[in-house]
């Protein structure tokens, strides 16, 4: 377990000692939530701030840097004098020596600082004589630093549940927040930490705290040069960015794949790391790429389902089992290959340990077959590897080919959003709004990327249909790039974060650092910049990508359809629910049948097993998920008991 929070007052001063035990006791909330151990919690702390964390005791992913020393061993605690100055780094940055010690170094280019921290971070700096708390994330918010404002100061954390301890926290819910659960969760806005002043940092931002308020810096963002003043494609005067390289595909697709080589070893470093293996082409490339760097013979890691060879059934998302595909690599590669298998009753029993990782409810099932896999990997495994960023990046999700998500009317993964709402009560409709909460979100996400007035076409204008339309050709082929260009940036953007953040909270806090080669800056700004033509070159979505990998991988695999996560399909998971879903329906109290309607909800629970497909939210979660992510809706309601304001 890898994890910190801490405090600072603005206003009054208190014992340095208070403060050591208030950010102790956090963190000893936190694992007791997650039912893990934390021996050995070491403190900083003087009159106005403390931060408290927890390292591994073999590869720490949380170090403190102090006056040009950098520990996760020494504990200091009280008796610190005011000018005190500490930075704690969570993720691969922690103890690199690559890393800039100061942040609050004024005479630093701040820009380039956090540039050189790489793609895998989350920073809180304390300077005590200036009274000045610098928070920062990586690019694409891997890592993540949540914030609690009090009255006299701020909780922070690198985990929401760690928050919930802290003596000052009164948890207030409101009706954006009751939005973000019932009609997006487990997506959030990018700041949303659901609960009144509760928030995130957001991603390649850094957030600067004083007595006198608050500035927000963003020294990172998707590049946008071009985007909002024209029609006509926009990647068209970037194509630079890349060095001159875009001669043919060949030349894009050597370039690709030097990036993400670079990215492999970057995130490998000097040691023997593991790979997560899905027989996919995301991470069957991570170690096809380690071997290739002389890792081999790598020990790669699958899931698997107890009786998933009786039970599943293939549909068009979920089109195959990953076994012949995982087979095929491990074969290829010549990798040392476990898989786990997973135990139904365990992935019910883990649902609400899931969701105290998560800190607020999450993709069920999903997340618990995560933790549940990373606690086995981490016995024999303390570094893996792993694909996420993958389709975000190169546009392998099936919302990228459709014609009703290319309408970009609301979030593409939210399928069936009447359908969803439907399951409010009528009161809850009329007090929440949330039709009209959704599509402000939404516009919000479109607003920091579409330019003014955009229309968004289904599909490429033909020449023919341009000119009926009374269009020139070139603006409705740009108006289509523009699109594209739209969708993958609210997939890296928005939908990234929910996955994200999922891999960071299951493998962290239960022993792994996983690394995640896809999201490498450099390999996120080379890809970012390309027409979607580009990225789409051939008859397979992540066209680009698959060019790349010729002779890196057999065929069967570079070219193989994309299949997500795999989930359980076993009979004994849905009786498992539906008795969890019957107790809490017999139960008067229960907080959640305040917002959903009880009949709609029965109705659900009593057809599980033969209903109407419920595909709500992304590739994997259907009506099982939807009644296991309702549970856990109220499971939190319960715990914290919030002030509905």
């Amino acid at each position: 377990m890898d994890a910190f929070a801490g405090i600072v007052l603005f206003r009054r001063a208190r014992t340095p000692q208070a403060l050591a035990d208030e950010a102790r006791n956090m963190i000893r909330h936190l694992a007791a939530r997650i039912e893990r151990s934390a021996p050995k919690i070491r403190t900083r702390a003087d009159a106005r701030a403390a931060v408290a964390f927890v390292a591994h005791p073999d590869r720490p992913l949380v170090t403190l840097v102090e006056a040009g020393t950098s520990t996760s061993e020494t504990q200091t605690t009280g008796g610190l004098p005011p000018s005190a100055r500490w930075t704690v780094w969570l993720g691969a940055a922690a103890g690199s020596g690559a890393v800039p010690i100061d942040p609050l170094n004024a005479d630093q280019d701040t820009h380039g600082l956090w540039l050189t921290a790489g793609s895998d971070f989350a920073c809180v700096a304390w300077n005590g004589e200036t009274r000045t708390l610098l928070l920062a994330r990586d690019p694409l918010g891997y890592r993540t630093i949540w914030l609690y404002r009090m009255a006299d100061g701020y909780a922070f954390a690198s985990d929401l549940a760690a928050l919930y301890a802290h003596p000052a926290f009164r948890p207030r819910l409101g009706p954006d927040g009751l939005n973000a659960l019932l009609a997006l969760g487990p997506y959030r806005p990018p700041e949303s930490g659901i609960l009144e002043d509760m928030s995130a940092v957001r991603p390649g931002t850094v957030l600067r705290l004083t007595p006198t308020g608050q500035t927000t810096t963003v020294y990172w963002s998707l590049p946008l040069a071009g985007i909002a003043d024209t029609g006509n494609d926009p990647a068209g005067a970037n194509l630079d960015l890349v060095n001159g390289a875009l001669t043919d595909i060949r030349a894009i697709a050597a370039l690709v794949r030097e990036r993400l080589t670079e990215a492999v070893r970057s995130c490998a470093g000097s040691e023997q790391p593991a790979a997560f293996l899905s027989g996919g082409i995301d991470s069957s490339a991570i170690v096809a790429l380690l071997t290739r760097q002389g890792f081999g013979p790598v020990r790669t890691y699958s899931l698997e389902y107890e009786d998933n060879d009786r039970y599943f059934a293939a549909d068009a998302l979920t089109p195959e089992r990953d076994a012949a595909f995982i087979g095929e690599m491990v074969r290829f590669a010549g990798s040392r290959h476990t898989v786990v298998t997973l135990r139904v009753d365990a992935l019910v029993d883990v649902l609400k340990t899931a969701l105290w990782a998560r800190g607020v409810p999450g993709m069920v099932d999903i997340d618990g077959a995560l933790l549940l896999f990373s606690s086995v990997v981490a016995k024999s495994e303390r570094l893996v590897l792993s694909g996420e960023g993958a389709d975000e990046l190169f546009g392998g999700y099936p919302w990228f080919f459709d014609e009703t998500a290319l309408r970009l009317a609301t979030y593409p993964w939210s399928r069936q959003l009447e359908r969803r709402l439907s399951y409010l009560t009528k009161e809850a409709r009329r007090r929440l709004q949330p039709e009209a909460f959704v599509r402000a979100t939404w516009h919000q996400a479109l607003a920091e990327i579409a330019p003014p007035h955009f229309r968004p076409p289904l599909t490429p204008f033909s020449a023919r249909d341009a000119r009926t339309a009374g269009i020139p050709a070139e603006s409705a082929a740009g108006s289509f790039e523009t699109t594209m260009r739209i969708m993958a940036y609210v997939n890296l953007t928005r939908w990234a974060g929910v996955l994200l953040e999922r891999k960071d909270r299951m493998t962290r806090l239960f022993g792994l650092d996983a690394r995640l080669p896809f999201i490498d800056r450099a390999l996120v700004e080379t890809v970012w910049p390309l027409p979607w033509a580009v990225k789409a070159v051939g008859p397979a979505p992540k066209g680009l990508l698959r060019e790349a990998l010729q002779d890196l991988l057999p065929d069967a695999v570079r070219l193989r359809k994309k299949n997500p996560f795999p989930k359980t399909f076993h009979p004994r998971y849905i009786a498992r629910i539906q008795a969890m879903a019957r107790n809490r329906l017999q139960d008067p109290s229960t907080p959640l049948f305040e917002w959903i309607d009880r009949t709609a909800f029965t109705r659900t629970v009593e057809t599980l097993s033969g209903g109407e497909p419920f595909p709500w939210f992304g590739q994997l979660l259907g009506a099982p998920q939807f009644v296991a992510y309702l549970l856990t809706v109220d499971e939190w309601l319960r715990a914290l008991d919030p002030k509905i304001v």
